[in-house]
């Protein structure tokens, strides 16, 4: 950590300690090399250690990301004030949804002068039809209004269509909104791998959490049509379920999932390097993403990939030419799509090595990371 005691201080707050060591790491090292004095605010969980054994100075926010009860929330902003009060930060940035909420209205109390939001995604309280979310997200509009159109409130979007869409609901002021595509993928450290395609079956990776949001119900359905025609292949499941997200499937579903006999649950891997060399296509059936850092990776591996035409897939995939894009909640295009690649095996190379040019020429980890560093300069 910069102990330059002229130095700015910025704090990067987010919801969980995972997102951080996983999406934004790269980041912070960067923002620790450059004359800030950082620290990082959020919920304790098991990446707390390693972020705080690398050298960085972590201050932990009490915060359940999935609670919607008024005391609690109210009392976990209370906790991020205090640690606003504290710190006195020249710079704060939030990340992810809840952060930016709270975070704001923390920054506004404590008349911080210069706040970035991130929005990483819309996430369940935008994209959910449930009565009780639908009631949440009217009720909550106006006051988001008055502190997210504050002055000294900056946004960040990952994609244009979730910029769009908080510009309609006015939300947040063109001239202070940004579009910064997703958090860059390390093209050295996610490269190809040479392997020959196996002839006898097509090998997919879902290389996500757990979780509905993502598609793995439709996904799971597909698979299950292909097998009904006798399609050979095996599904690799590498996440977890996530059962501090809303989304969550199931226990009942998730004990359907492993009795699957051609798919292979490997769990979360802090390395998903190590998977691909079995890996023909990577599959994300998302139904809305910020920018998934997935599939950034997948192309930098030199992979085909499916997934849906939605926001934060569309941008990294291109239809047949940087892989294959299928409706949303659409189990029998998910499975028409593997179907066409499986008959056509030169597709699936071209496909991946066009992928990874697009990841190379668009969303290299040093520049992305360097617009994020630009804009905490104008302050």
């Amino acid at each position: 950590m910069n102990m330059n005691l002229n130095a700015k201080k910025i704090i990067i707050v987010s919801n969980t300690a995972w997102y951080l060591y996983n999406f934004r790491l790269g980041l912070l090292y960067l923002i620790s090399n450059k004359d800030y004095e950082l620290h990082i605010v959020c919920p304790e969980d098991e990446y707390t250690a390693k972020l705080i054994n690398l050298g960085f100075l972590v201050h932990k926010w009490g915060l359940n990301r999935s609670s919607i009860n008024p005391l609690n929330e109210i009392l976990s902003i209370c906790k991020l004030m205090k640690i606003y009060m504290s710190i006195k930060p020249d710079i704060v940035h939030h990340f992810t949804i809840k952060a930016c909420f709270y975070g704001s209205i923390c920054s506004l109390l404590c008349r911080t002068k210069n706040v970035i939001n991130c929005f990483t995604g819309l996430g369940h309280l935008f994209i959910s039809t449930g009565k009780k979310i639908k009631l949440i997200r009217k009720l909550a509009l106006p006051f988001s209004r008055f502190i997210f159109l504050n002055k000294n409130v900056k946004t960040i979007f990952q994609n244009n269509s979730d910029r769009e869409y908080l510009l309609n609901l006015k939300l947040v002021k063109k001239r202070n909104s940004f579009v910064i595509p997703g958090s860059g993928v390390d093209i050295n450290h996610f490269k190809p791998i040479k392997k020959k395609l196996n002839s006898k079956s097509l090998r997919l990776l879902f290389p996500s959490r757990i979780i509905k949001e993502k598609g793995i119900i439709e996904l799971i359905t597909a698979v299950d049509l292909l097998n009904k025609e006798n399609i050979p292949i095996k599904l690799y499941i590498a996440g977890r379920t996530d059962q501090g997200n809303r989304s969550c499937i199931t226990l009942k579903e998730e004990r359907i999932l492993k009795k699957q006999k051609n798919i292979i649950m490997v769990g979360h891997l802090d390395d998903i390097r190590t998977i691909y060399k079995d890996i023909d296509i990577v599959i994300l059936p998302s139904w809305r993403e910020g920018l998934s850092k997935s599939l950034l990776e997948a192309a930098a591996m030199g992979k085909a990939i499916i997934t849906t035409n939605v926001p934060g897939c569309k941008e990294i995939v291109e239809h047949m030419k940087t892989g294959l894009l299928v409706r949303i909640k659409s189990p029998e295009e998910l499975k028409e799509s593997i179907i066409k690649l499986y008959k056509n095996p030169k597709l699936i190379v071209e496909l991946g090595k066009a992928a990874r040019k697009k990841v190379i020429r668009e969303f290299e980890l040093k520049k992305i990371n360097n617009m994020t560093i630009d804009l905490y300069e104008r302050y």
